[in-house]
């Protein structure tokens, strides 16, 4: 690109700093699309206190309404005068992105169960297979290699009794396991025979 965006080219693609993902992918995502529109390889957002104090950066911009990081857009110098309104539209932006960010991650309810039968690691893993999260994307998010998430999310499923994804999505959202679907004597732990009896019985 050899200036900032026009507006006009901007508003259409603004949607796709809102499409969610896994935090760290949405973050990095989100500055690459605020560099890419204005033009500037030194536009930064920070997501921490601590990366918010830089002090090697002579400009900053607002991000309106934000009383936590992020709350400025960073850059190494001044931009053009073609770049303002880009930016003032995108400082916009990134407050109403920043906050949807923040209600994507505050943390779910661990079932109480699952407090007292798994490791902190297993119960980690858990909730983000509960929020549909893949093997590949869990491991890249905390650093860790599929197969070690595979074998994790085995053993949670013996320890909670529980056969797949979906049962742990289920007590995830219910705090409490699922209801056992029964369709077949053999789900009940009785056989033919002693479902013959309970019925002569009743």
């Amino acid at each position: 690109m050899s200036g900032p965006v026009a507006l006009k080219d901007l508003l259409p693609q603004i949607h796709d700093i809102y499409r969610p993902s896994l935090r760290g992918h949405w973050q990095r995502r989100v500055v690459n699309r605020v560099r890419r529109w204005l033009d500037r390889d030194d536009a930064e957002v920070f997501w921490t206190e601590e990366e918010e104090e830089d002090p090697f950066r002579s400009e900053r911009l607002p991000i309106p309404g934000r009383t936590r990081p992020p709350r400025w857009l960073f850059l190494n110098a001044p931009l053009i005068s073609a770049a303002v309104p880009v930016a003032q539209v995108l400082t916009s932006h990134l407050a109403t992105v920043a906050g949807l960010m923040e209600a994507e991650a505050a943390p779910r309810e661990v079932p109480v169960r699952w407090r007292a039968l798994l490791t902190q690691r297993q119960a980690q893993v858990a909730v983000m297979a509960a929020d549909g999260i893949s093997n590949d994307e869990i491991a890249q998010e905390l650093g860790i290699a599929p197969r070690t998430v595979a074998r994790l999310l085995q053993e949670t499923f013996m320890r909670l009794g529980l056969p797949n994804r979906q049962a742990l999505a289920a007590e995830c959202a219910l705090g409490r396991p699922p209801t056992p679907f029964v369709d077949s004597p053999g789900a009940l732990g009785l056989s033919s025979a002693q479902l013959s009896d309970t019925k002569d019985e009743s």
